[in-house]
């Protein structure tokens, strides 16, 4: 009760001081609480948003404010918040100075404040070039240079921050200079002397700063720059001597054609532009590209030959000082035929990767006369590469991703770390060609596959073999011991190939019946290579050979496998009886690539892919009505059909050698044209192709260097080994070449000296979707104490990109650590390697304690801080009087105080009883940020590497909403929670 009564007397004492509070407050005048406000606003504030509160007290009844000034771009509403609402430019006007009024409504009492708003400009954009590529010249020996189109620059800011300052040439030793005028506009200057014969051309990026604060860059444009020569030399033929045979009655338009060059180096004094014939009387013409044509035919009474002399004259006016000779033989027999090629070898330079095999054929005179024929050509290509043709050189896995398949296992991979079970397999060709005598296997460790592999699976392999008598197993799945079932199989028996494949007795019932065994006779057996691809789904099989579905002429039926709980072997080269403990029916042959895709078909298109050569033949024109062309080999087309004689030769004509490879294989290939004109055969063509070798492609890794770390942060969340790491891979650049240009690495290495100890590993970070960086790139990792070897083809940058992701961690460091690591990649597993990256990574060792931070100071300090552009404005103090007694305060204080104790005692008891934890939950980007695998890839640990938020501070906008909330609005307080993963640390 005595409780009670005290806060009943508490509660009569407030109101009857808010009372007399209120009396006194409506006897004060009608006053700001500050005479001046002053704050910086960008230009680039939003409109309809608030920017400032005022506020007025005193006076009697509601007060109303406004705005003095009219026209201005601010209003103000009846709570005092100023409202931008029409945009800024510093431009117009720098300063905005505002006189607000407020208004008693009883009272009528008026009081007035000053305003201030200083409009800051800023630099919110970047210049932009009107177009991304330029090209100048400039005439040797002198300096000045013109530019097209001109320069100009667009920039959305406005005063200095929207103007041109200055353009700065990228590259460095550049011998030009970038000059702005006061009008804006751009010359171009060289800073010495050119010599076209010396320097031709100048390829440069360039960027445009804009005269904001701070300066802005554009994104870079490209600038060609030629060096325009001098006429110094005159044309000469590259032959003394040509050629040629035509005969009577007909007419040519192009018989031969003479080529001459000049020495000098610009477009107008370096290129031919006219040839004349010099000779007199002679009925041949001759074009500026020095086609020699016939426009009238020859009768009999024509000469058996014609010679004539042939001069070429530059663009600049200058004759060849010693002509060419011309010799053009002249007969009258007539019989189908062609003409030609003039060209029985072809040498295809570097990065080029195609040629037209005969661009100069031609079918005879008897052969045009003909106003439409049949016609025919059988084209072949013969390459001494394996396999029948140039092919990419990596594992199957990776030739199935480049044509867009995943979850691929080669079971015959090339023989290294973690994969040894084909070390002991003889090779030939290369290091992924396997051969099988009769003796031996390859038994397939259980880990390499999964024991099941599903109602639906593709596995596919280079095979090279003949036809025998007896069962030969090429692949087989049987069970390990107890009995000898064969689960799936793909064996040869003679001139048939059986696929074999049983449904498993984990799915579906026991009663289920369909087809198990599918019989073959692909023309595979003549000791070439041929690809195999078999697409298992469920009770169907095909079989692809060399990209083609091969139809089945026998099939057989059998019943799901009963459940024995046994587990199988994968065996290569033979049929493994787990009854007797042995091998039987051994395989004789070569086989490549042998991969399987568990749980998976595959789409024709995707084997196609596989099989598909990297160099072939093509018909580069589109073929005439009445044409068609297919496929009758891997390396063979042909093309038939009814037309003109004049259509057909187009097509012989256009007919085209392309090599995809960076490195195609060493020698010579044969292009072989097999032309039939109504059924009758004509001339054989051969055309020998060479093709250059390719330089090996550069491949750098560095960016790395010596690292000293803190023992304690390497034991808690590890260091990156290299962070700063790049690769660097140079190989062809002509964009018209049909060259693979594709820059891949398809292995990376990380040796580790001296070797890891138990507790020391490789880490990865966990991505959003809870794979780690290795698994969502298709990767595989494999580590020991010695190191890490990545695998997998993806692109260099990718290597890059995981290479800088990797992190050592050792919670077991002591201080006398030290390590060094060597990074190196590779393509086409060995072919192209790069240098080695070395780093050093020790413990740091510091000679004395850090001196402790004075934490009260610097709170103190960012109290002290203030948001630039803000202005601080002290408030006057006002001055109160007070009409309470001495002895009705001190009656207050003691009851106050009374009643405060005994509220806390309370208090801390009801506390103490039901004490509860407050848990902060993160943010989904939070968890994510901090979400590191820790499943590992073959013994990879993840560590948890904690990151830290930060709040960013922003200078040009409150955080008002539209809507017209204020500035002292509270704002709703939200649960976050930090996660921490401590299993690793």
């Amino acid at each position: 009760m005595s409780l009670r009564f005290v806060l009943s007397i508490l509660c009569i004492i407030a109101v009857t001081l808010q009372q007399g509070e209120a009396k006194k407050r409506s006897k004060e005048p009608l006053q700001f609480v500050q005479l001046e406000y002053a704050k910086a606003l960008s230009e680039y504030h939003r409109t309809n948003a608030t920017v400032l509160h005022v506020r007025a007290t005193g006076g009697d009844g509601k007060i109303s404010y406004t705005i003095e000034e009219k026209g201005s771009p601010f209003h103000i509403d009846d709570k005092g918040h100023i409202w931008l609402i029409k945009p800024l430019n510093t431009d117009e006007n720098k300063l905005c100075q505002l006189t607000i009024k407020a208004t008693s409504s009883k009272s009528n009492e008026v009081a007035y404040a000053k305003v201030r708003f200083d409009i800051m400009n800023m630099n919110k954009h970047s210049p932009q070039f009107e177009d991304s590529n330029y090209i100048c010249a400039v005439t040797e020996n002198t300096r000045k240079a013109s530019i097209l189109p001109p320069i100009r620059i667009r920039d959305e800011d406005h005063s200095d921050a929207g103007k041109l300052k200055r353009i700065e040439i990228v590259e460095q030793e550049i011998p030009f200079v970038f000059n702005v005028t006061k009008d804006g506009a751009v010359e171009v200057m060289a800073t010495r002397d050119l010599d076209a014969e010396k320097e031709t051309w100048f390829a440069f990026d360039i960027k445009a700063w804009d005269g904001g604060d701070p300066s802005h860059s554009s994104q870079p444009a490209s600038v060609k720059c030629r060096v325009v020569d001098a006429n110094e030399f005159a044309p000469e033929f590259t032959s003394d001597y040509y050629s040629h045979v035509v005969e009577r009655g007909r007419t040519y338009k192009k018989i031969l054609q003479v080529n001459a060059e000049d020495k000098d180096i610009g477009d107008e004094f370096g290129s031919i532009c006219k040839y004349i014939i010099k000779t007199l009387d002679v009925p041949f013409k001759i074009s500026k590209d020095g086609v020699l044509s016939l426009d009238k035919p020859l009768g009999p009474e024509a000469p058996n030959y014609c010679a004539f002399e042939v001069a070429a004259i530059d663009c600049g006016g200058k004759m060849s000082t010693k002509s060419a000779h011309v010799r053009i033989n002249i007969r009258d027999s007539c019989e189908l035929g062609v003409e030609g090629p003039s060209m029985p070898t072809i040498i295809i330079p570097q990065c080029i990767g195609k040629a037209n095999v005969a661009p100069d054929i031609q079918l005879n005179k008897c052969s045009k006369k003909m106003a439409q024929a049949n016609f025919s050509a059988l084209i072949q290509l013969e390459t001494n590469a394996g396999k029948g043709c140039d092919r990419q050189h990596y594992e199957a896995s990776g030739l199935y991703k480049l044509c867009g398949a995943s979850g691929i296992i080669d079971i015959l991979p090339k023989p290294q770390k973690n994969q040894d079970w084909t070390k002991h397999l003889p090779t030939e060709e290369d290091d992924n060609t396997f051969v099988f005598d009769g003796k031996t296997v390859a038994d397939i460790p259980d880990k390499v596959i999964p024991e099941d592999l599903g109602e639906q699976f593709t596995m596919s392999t280079w095979i090279k073999t003949t036809a025998q008598k007896g069962k030969q197993i090429i692949v087989a799945k049987t069970d390990k011991k107890t009995h000898n079932r064969m689960h799936f199989a793909i064996l040869k028996n003679r001139n048939r190939l059986v696929v074999v494949h049983r449904l498993e007795a984990n799915r579906g019932s026991r009663d289920d019946y369909c087809k198990s065994d599918f019989h073959y006779k692909p023309k595979i057996f003549d000791m070439k290579w041929h690809h195999l691809t078999v697409v298992v789904d469920g009770c169907h099989v095909k079989l692809f050979v060399d990209g083609q579905a091969e139809p089945s002429f026998v099939t057989d039926s059998n019943y799901r496998m009963h459940n024995s709980h046994i587990p199988t072997r994968l065996v290569v080269g033979a049929h493994w009886l787990g009854k007797e403990n042995s091998y039987t029916q051994f395989f004789n042959g070569s086989l490549s690539g042998l991969s399987i895709r568990p749980k998976k078909t595959t789409s024709e298109q995707t084997i196609r892919c596989m099989f598909g050569c990297r160099e072939h033949i093509n018909i580069n024109t589109p073929l005439p009505k009445g044409f068609k062309s297919e496929l009758v080999g891997a390396n063979t087309m042909k093309v038939y059909g009814r037309g003109k004689p004049q259509e057909f030769e187009t097509i012989l004509q256009n007919i085209e050698y392309q090599n995809e490879l960076f490195t195609p294989t060493l020698g010579v290939r044969k292009v072989k044209i097999l032309p039939m004109q109504e059924n009758k055969a004509l001339q054989p063509i051969t055309v020998t192709i060479r093709i250059e070798r390719n330089d090996k492609p550069v491949i750098t890794v560095k960016g790395c260097a010596d690292n000293a770390v803190e023992l304690k942060h390497l034991k808690e969340i590890g260091v990156p080994v290299c962070s700063t790491l790049t690769i660097d891979y140079k190989g062809c650049q002509p964009s018209d070449s049909p060259v693979n240009n594709v820059k891949l690495l398809d292995q990376a290495v990380v040796k580790v000296t001296p070797p890891f100890t138990k507790s020391e590993s490789f880490n990865f970070p966990k991505q959003p979707n809870g794979g780690s960086t290795i698994d969502d790139l298709e990767l595989k990792a494999f580590m020991n104490e010695d190191g890490i070897i990545i695998r997998g083809i993806a692109n260099y940058k990718t290597y890059e990109e995981v290479l800088r992701e990797m992190f050592y961690v050792n919670p077991n460091a002591s201080e006398y650590l030290h390590h060094t690591f060597t990074i190196s990649v590779s393509d086409q597993n060995g072919r192209f390697k790069s240098d080695k990256e070395r780093l050093e990574l020790s413990i740091l060792h510091r000679a004395r304690e850090l001196r402790p931070f004075n934490l009260e100071a610097i709170k103190e300090t960012l109290s002290a801080e203030e948001l630039p552009g803000a202005v601080s404005v002290k408030d006057k103090a006002v001055s109160k009087t007070s009409s309470m007694s001495t002895g009705i305060m001190a009656v207050i204080i003691i009851c106050s105080a009374s009643v405060f104790i005994v509220l806390v005692i309370f208090g801390v008891y009801r506390l103490r009883k039901s004490a509860k934890t407050l848990q902060v939950d993160a943010t989904a980007a939070e968890k994510e940020e901090m979400y590191w695998d820790d499943t590992g890839l073959s013994g990879v640990r993840i560590t948890v590497n904690p990151l830290q938020k930060f709040q960013e501070l922003d200078l040009n906008e409150d955080k008002d909403s539209e809507h017209g909330q204020s500035d002292d609005e509270d704002h709703q307080e939200a649960k976050q929670s930090l996660e921490w993963d401590e299993g690793a640390i």
